[in-house]
């Protein structure tokens, strides 16, 4: 009978076990990124001489599952990709955390499967989400005067002003006039507050200068002039500074007096029209007309202080016994000054607004020459002389051809 064999097979019990991974947002920025926003893992591991490899996209909502049982004691390397991108966020550190993870501190880090049957590991991959950085322009307005009026400069300065780290920061900013907007040309921290301020422009003889105006979104005007903006992430702040030319304005009095032999002959009720043209500010003409009389002097109200003024007199209605011989204009302010001669001349007044002056004019009059009454008498014998003479001729030629 032949012998029995007997064989025995030992088989090792070998356990499996799987990985979850789930995504962190942490920063200041994290409420910028929305849970569900995924982000790129690869996971590779090495099975005796094959190795493996596997993309997956993971959230922050719910664990995302590699879907592979591995072996007790596998070791997985996990390495996020490129972040998804977001204006307002910059992407800071990456940090890999869980039991049985080790992070290497370069985005990856290295998992190692558990031994027991079954058995999930987590591990979450936190990015660190910080505010991206903002910057702002600036533009320049201006109102109330043309741009080519020579007081009004090319450009003007604004400094920029904010604190880093407890210390204060400053740039000057160089702005055109025209409107051009000027870039500030760096970035800066989000929620840095910028305060602004203009370097003070120089009246001009004809205006002053307004406080600046400014305007842009979420900016707060304070009570000395200057404006601050908060600088918010990816934002360019667009900032527009307008500066207003106010006109300078005075008062001129315009008084009327009459001189000459014929002065005496013109009525004390006689108007003299006076017509003041000048051109604004914005380039609009202006006129304005007054009536003068002599002895009552007349006020132009809101004069333009440092602006050429024509003033112009018209024609006024006199006794045919007096002839207009001139006009003169005169002041004895030194502040005034008069241009040309006759009926129409310049007047330029300079001075603070409110500033009042004062502008003669005096017209001169001649008489008109009558004929003397022997004069009349004699021209009326000479004539009626001529008369019988010529009456006589003609008798003496008719008694002459009948003598005849």
């Amino acid at each position: 009978m032949p012998a029995a064999s007997v064989q025995l097979e030992n088989h090792a019990a070998t356990s499996t076990a799987g990985i979850n991974l789930l995504k962190g947002i942490a920063g200041e920025a994290a409420g910028e990124v929305d849970p569900s926003t995924g982000f790129p893992v690869t996971a590779s591991w090495t099975i005796g001489d094959e190795t493996f490899s596997k993309d997956l996209t993971i959230n922050a909502v719910e664990p995302t599952p590699l879907g592979e049982d591995l072996p007790a004691g596998t070791v997985v390397t996990i390495t996020e990709g490129d972040a998804p991108a977001f204006d307002t966020v910059v992407w800071g550190a990456i940090t890999i955390s869980g039991d049985d993870v080790t992070d290497n501190g370069d985005g990856s880090a290295e998992i190692v499967v558990s031994d027991q049957q079954g058995a999930v590991t987590l591990a979450t991959v936190t990015n660190e989400a910080t505010w991206a950085p903002g910057t702002f322009s600036l533009s320049k307005d201006v109102t109330g005067v043309l741009l080519d009026n020579p007081d009004v400069p090319d450009a003007v300065t604004v400094t920029a002003t904010w604190f880093v780290d407890g210390e204060r920061v400053s740039q000057d900013i160089t702005v055109p006039t025209d409107g051009t907007v000027v870039p500030f040309g760096a970035d800066l921290p989000h929620g840095t507050a910028v305060t602004l301020s203009e370097t003070a422009l120089e009246n001009a003889a004809a205006f002053t200068w307004a406080e600046p105006a400014w305007q842009a979104e979420g900016i707060v005007v304070n009570d000395d002039g200057t404006a601050t903006i908060t600088i918010g992430a990816a934002e360019d702040t667009a900032v527009t500074l307008t500066n207003q030319a106010v006109a300078s304005l005075g008062r001129l009095q315009l008084g009327k007096t009459l001189s000459g032999e014929g002065a005496s002959d013109v009525p004390a009720d006689t108007v003299f029209p006076v017509v003041a043209t000048w051109t604004d500010l914005t380039g609009a003409q202006q006129r304005a007309e007054m009536q003068l009389k002599a002895g009552e002097p007349v006020v132009l109200a809101d004069l333009p202080l440092g602006t050429e003024v024509t003033l112009t007199e018209g024609e006024a209605s006199t006794p045919s016994s007096v002839k207009w011989v001139g006009a003169t204009w005169s002041s004895d302010d030194e502040n005034v000054t008069v241009s040309g001669d006759g009926a129409e001349v310049i007047v330029t007044v300079t001075g603070e607004p409110g500033t009042a002056a004062e502008v003669g004019l005096d017209n001169e009059f001649e008489k008109v020459p009558e004929l003397a009454t022997t004069g009349g008498v004699l021209s009326i014998g000479i004539i009626a002389l001529a008369v019988g003479l010529v009456g006589g001729g003609l008798l003496l030629m008719t008694v002459r051809r009948r003598r005849a």
